[in-house]
């Protein structure tokens, strides 16, 4: 076995396993589990530097993207620099957003061929599938399989009045982000599927996500699912509406069911942004701590995850600072990282839905090869408005998921420049993919 197939292997195994990367220390086993499984990030990244090296390969990010990534890890680190305290801490939090760029570098470098990608992309699927049968089970209420969950968790998440499931993640606020991930992903698994029993089995799993989604009462989450439903449609047409239409039937079906099984739901999906419960203020205190702290430190912020730490002294409420951030993934950048921080992660931002959506279009030019390019611009899509009212960029799964998915942007993106630019360089498989012949 070569060291990139050894590489691309531990992808592989990351894509399945990333939902496990959040348990709980609680007990040995969980607490081994998790870091073995944190452990493949790294270690996928560095086999994939040692084949580039070996192979002397020099794959190249498109520069539209590598330019805006590099300019932000800059400013994350000048924020952790100039951080007015806790700078150690600072900077040790650099590991996840230079963690993040180089898994998306690592995807783009090993995914090189249509079956790798390919293989990826359904790898991250079932990782995402298991997360919603894990969730399914939990919702079950049975009491062996809760205090099973329950010891691979350091305790009980307060999320209110309302019973949500969380299935292997420590919120269920972070299941839902990485359940509207996975959700356009079946769906294209689905439209490509060869055979009709394949796609009956893949249109199962997808109900099965949709139901675990709604079971985490997340407005957010739902309306993300939407939002991604809503791309596929768009790029679809009137060629592929049958999924999408079926997908919005469950989640009614869903919510129409869980209003009757819980009588806490409508307070759940009806609770407005300022109201607070007895376990956390209002969340729009947390959006205007972090406009104070913007407006104290305009340019740098107050450092990189330093929001947790100075929420108390700017908001006089006496919290514990582990659980704390602004519930909005563009405002907690603004408050850790000032403006300048904030305009670079934009303009990352922006570069990568680019790329995404130009991929998705050329796409269109081979059908039925599109499904898979517009669902990475639906996946983009959900995560950018599910930030809106959450931020999930300290969660390890949920960061692992969204870098995932840029690193197939950014490889699918390089083939189909090609397709578009030169007819000759060969025919497209089922993925959209080029393939030579």
């Amino acid at each position: 076995m070569t060291i990139e197939r050894l590489a691309f292997g531990c992808l592989i195994v990351l894509g399945l396993t990333f939902g496990l990367g959040d348990l709980g220390q609680a007990n040995p086993f969980s607490a081994t589990l998790r870091e073995t499984v944190r452990a493949l990030l790294p270690l996928s990244v560095a086999l994939a530097l040692v084949a580039m090296v070996i192979a002397r390969r020099r794959d190249h990010v498109p520069h539209a993207v590598a330019l805006p990534a590099g300019v932000w890890l800059i400013l994350l680190a000048a924020s952790a620099a100039w951080a007015p305290v806790n700078r150690a801490d600072a900077f040790a939090a650099l590991s996840r957003p230079v963690g993040g760029v180089l898994l998306g570098w690592a995807v783009f470098a090993l995914a090189t061929t249509p079956a790798r990608w390919r293989a990826l992309a359904r790898a991250f699927t079932l990782g995402g599938l298991f997360v919603a049968l894990v969730g399914l089970v939990e919702a079950s209420g049975l009491s062996q399989i809760t205090s099973g969950l329950a010891a691979l968790h350091d305790g009980a998440t307060p999320v209110g009045d309302v019973p949500r499931i969380a299935a292997t993640l420590s919120h269920p606020n972070v299941a839902a982000i990485v359940l509207e991930l996975t959700l356009p992903f079946l769906i294209a698994w689905a439209w490509t599927a060869s055979s009709p029993r394949g796609r009956t089995v893949v249109i199962v799993a997808a109900a099965c996500v949709l139901v675990a989604l709604v079971l985490t009462f997340s407005r957010a989450g739902i309306i993300g699912a939407l939002v991604g439903l809503a791309v596929l449609f768009a790029f679809g047409g009137q060629r592929r509406v049958l999924l999408p239409l079926l997908a919005l039937t469950v989640i009614g079906a869903a919510l129409a069911w869980a209003a009757v099984a819980d009588p806490g739901l409508d307070r759940r999906l009806a609770a407005g942004l300022d109201e607070s419960s007895p376990v956390q203020p209002a969340r729009t205190q947390f959006w205007w701590v972090a406009l104070e702290m913007q407006r104290d430190h305009p340019w740098l912020g107050v450092g990189l995850d330093n929001y947790r730490w100075q929420f108390a002294s700017y908001s006089g409420i006496a919290s514990n600072n582990l659980g704390i951030h602004a519930h909005n993934q563009y405002l907690e950048a603004l408050a850790d990282s000032g403006l300048l921080g904030l305009v670079a992660f934009a303009w990352l931002l922006g570069a990568l839905v680019r790329h995404a959506w130009q991929a998705a279009l050329v796409s269109r030019l081979a059908p039925p090869d599109w499904p898979w390019r517009a669902t990475v611009v639906a996946a983009l899509a959900s995560w950018l408005v599910h930030a809106l009212v959450d931020d999930f960029e300290r969660f390890w799964p949920a960061s692992v998921a969204f870098w995932l998915i840029c690193g197939l942007s950014w490889r699918v993106f390089e083939t189909q420049t090609a397709l578009g630019g030169q007819q000759t360089l060969g025919r497209v498989d089922s993925t959209g993919l080029v393939v030579s012949g």
